[in-house]
């Protein structure tokens, strides 16, 4: 959790472009309606509910306008929130409104904000309804431009592909974000990774080949064909580069490789890589006001923190990152892909390139996608980044791509894609005794997505350790409450009532010992917590050969375009996801792949 203030920059250069507004009126501080706004001068305060708690704020005006905004509380991910801050206080300041658009990939965030602005302001005498007038959208002024190289997307894939490049060479590299803010799906995960052949890995003792990793791979893939020379090359460029990210600040913490049970990630499983392969047993240390506890910082905070190292190192390397700038489509000529079209706002212009690499994740918010291309895995609950869209699939259907593999990761959360499995989303899958919509008693270890429409019912007491966590989610309507079982049936619904009530006597009456959950028989009030399979990567993904480089429909290469990333998971594994670490490895080191091959076509 973040405290104290966080202030916004005075000046944001060409925010009107970044955000894609401006004022009705041309000078003096008014509404948007061009109604002069009028305070009682002071600093007030307000809050309002934003994703995960409350988000307080200070807000200092004189007679005429807002002076200043600052976000004093939040328990938002700080990926998000730092684009909150960029973007949208600067606009309140300069605008004198509150009437404006949410940031790209933060909406309940940006609400929550200008929510608790209008709060904070109601009893300074201003006419709200003045405040919230709305803006009118001023187009970014754009021409069409040359690179060298176009990198679409900016999670760690295409970031990653944008360090390299500019470690290795001084190639003339733009990122296009079509979000407000970098770090893709990585900005949802742990930030836990991998790598083998290190000095850390021989240090401590835990190392591993690139054939065990193409062995354990195959082992979580079922009879799935993979592009085992890609996964060696994975293997064996994580050596080099691993150690050039540490060294360049990374954030995680090589030299606490204990071997303990609490090693590469999950806090909750306690599940190491070192024990499936004899991986380096990386700890995270989570650098989030200075914390270095593994628990609720890590699971929420850590990928946050590592893709904004790999934004910071990616413009020191020289990239460019733009950001709220959507690619539309693929500028292709004789078959070779020689650019992309770019649109921000309603502005449109082209970005010719030598190279093009398509780094834009996975179609997890894709419900037709998902139907298509991952039918099985259909239904579930995504829990990743919002453009998760498969716009990469989308912009090369016409040149013949196609599809390998299939699957999803994730865990057992709660049923809304804003919390997914974790923070509360954890009592989706924490509970003594989970019931079906048949009212029957299941293992708490089923696998959901195999149940009645892929859900279930995770059942709590009131001694629960989780009572905090759990009238929380009663009060966002994301669980059910009641004094008896058969009246949290009713609320609950959609079950069978009378086998619902069964299951819970039934397992009072033979389990007078709990681990976790309270004590048998429950203690009333009762709860019921929606249980859903919430992912957070699709597995399934456009093919590519040992470079990365997408083939076309006659398995030829794409001239001049390269696929990395999420989006080119189903080449190396697929199904189920092989282990904890395992997205960040990929990305990064496919993004180092991606740029060798590009320097060695380009000198």
């Amino acid at each position: 959790m973040y405290k104290g203030k966080i202030k916004a920059a005075a000046v944001v250069l060409a925010l009107g472009a970044l955000i894609g507004i401006t004022a009705n009126c041309s000078s003096g501080p008014s509404s948007q309606g061009g109604k002069k706004l009028s305070f009682i001068p002071g600093t007030y305060y307000g809050e309002a509910d934003g994703l995960w708690d409350k988000i307080n704020v200070e807000v200092t005006v004189n007679q005429n306008a807002i002076e200043e905004v600052f976000i004093m509380n939040h328990n938002e991910t700080g990926r998000i929130m730092y684009a909150v801050n960029h973007e949208l206080i600067p606009a309140i300041r300069r605008y004198q409104s509150t009437g404006l658009d949410a940031v790209s990939g933060a909406t309940i965030s940006s609400r929550a904000v200008l929510s608790a602005v209008e709060n904070a302001l109601q009893s300074s005498g201003v006419d709200i309804n003045a405040l919230r007038a709305g803006v009118r959208k001023q187009q970014p002024s754009r021409s069409d431009e040359t690179r060298d190289v176009v990198v679409v997307g900016s999670g760690l894939a295409g970031l990653s592909t944008a360090i390299s490049l500019g470690r290795d060479s001084r190639l003339d590299v733009l990122v296009l974000e079509k979000l407000a803010y970098t770090g893709g799906s990585a900005t949802y995960s742990g930030g836990a990774i991998w790598a083998h052949g290190t000095e850390w890995n021989r240090k401590f003792g835990h190392d591993w080949s690139a054939d065990d990793l193409v062995r354990h791979f195959h082992s979580t893939s079922g009879d799935a064909r993979l592009n085992d020379n890609l996964i060696r090359r994975i293997a064996d460029v994580s050596t080099d580069y691993f150690t050039y990210l540490v060294q360049s600040g990374a954030p995680w913490d090589v030299g606490n490789m204990t071997g303990s049970p609490e090693v590469l990630g999950h806090f909750e499983t306690k599940v190491s890589f070192a024990n499936v392969l004899g991986a380096s047993d990386l700890v995270w240390k989570g650098r989030v006001n200075g914390s270095t506890s593994i628990g609720t910082s890590r699971s929420v905070e850590c990928g946050s923190s590592v893709a904004m190292f790999y934004e910071r190192l990616a413009l020191r390397n020289g990239a460019e990152i733009r950001t709220n700038s959507k690619v539309e489509e693929l500028i292709i000529e004789g078959g070779a892909i020689k650019g992309v079209v770019v649109r921000e706002g309603e502005t449109t212009y082209r970005v010719f390139a030598k190279k093009v690499v398509l780094a834009t994740g996975g179609f997890g918010y894709n419900a037709e996608y998902m139907e298509t291309y991952n039918t099985q895995y259909a239904g579930n609950v995504p829990y990743c980044n919002p453009g998760a869209m498969g716009d990469g699939i989308t912009m090369t259907k016409n040149l013949g791509t196609h599809i390998v593999n299939s699957g999803i990761s994730g865990a057992v959360g709660i049923n809304n894609p804003a919390y997914g499995y974790k923070r509360v989303g954890l009592l989706g899958s924490h509970s003594p005794l989970r019931i079906n919509k048949n009212g029957q008693a299941i293992a708490t270890n089923a696998d959901i997505r195999t149940q009645p429409d892929k859900l279930a019912y995770s059942i709590y007491d009131s001694q629960s350790q989780y009572y905090t966590y759990l009238e929380d989610l009663v009060a966002k309507r994301l669980a059910f409450k009641a004094d008896t079982p058969e009246q949290l049936a009713d609320a609950v619904g959609n079950v069978d009532k009378a086998a619902f009530v069964r299951s819970i006597r039934n397992f009072e009456a033979q389990n007078p010992v709990l681990n976790e959950g309270g004590r048998v028989p429950f203690t009333p009030p009762y709860y019921a917590v929606l249980a859903r399979y919430t992912y957070y990567n699709t597995i399934a993904g456009l093919e590519v050969n040992d470079n990365f480089q997408l083939l076309n429909g006659s398995n030829q290469p794409i001239p001049n375009l390269y696929g990395v990333g999420e989006l080119v998971f189903g080449n190396l594994f697929s199904t189920n996801y092989p282990h904890i670490g395992t997205s960040l490895a990929l990305t990064t080191y496919g993004g180092k792949i991606v740029s060798d091959e590009i320097l060695k076509e380009l000198r």
